[in-house]
């Protein structure tokens, strides 16, 4: 995929999917819910993951700050 396929707004919206997903990723992390066992916990955090380490790869980010993205990635990697 790369820019030519996508309006600004879908970019956006991509780009606002990955920031809540580090949102989930690192509230999982800082203040897991009790009403979930590790392995939900954990399931959780992969799923968010593999969203962002899929979307980080692709061609058609230019300036936005992927510092948190992969903050966030490599907290769930570790």
């Amino acid at each position: 995929m790369t820019i030519d396929y996508l309006t600004v707004k879908t970019k956006e919206a991509h780009y606002s999917k990955m920031l809540r997903r580090v949102d989930v990723i690192n509230d999982l992390f800082d203040n897991p819910p009790s009403d979930l066992t590790q392995e939900e916990i954990t399931k959780k955090i992969d799923n968010n993951l593999n969203h962002l380490e899929i979307m980080v790869a692709q061609d058609f980010w230019t300036t936005e700050d992927m510092t948190s993205v992969n903050n966030a990635i490599s907290r769930g990697n570790s």
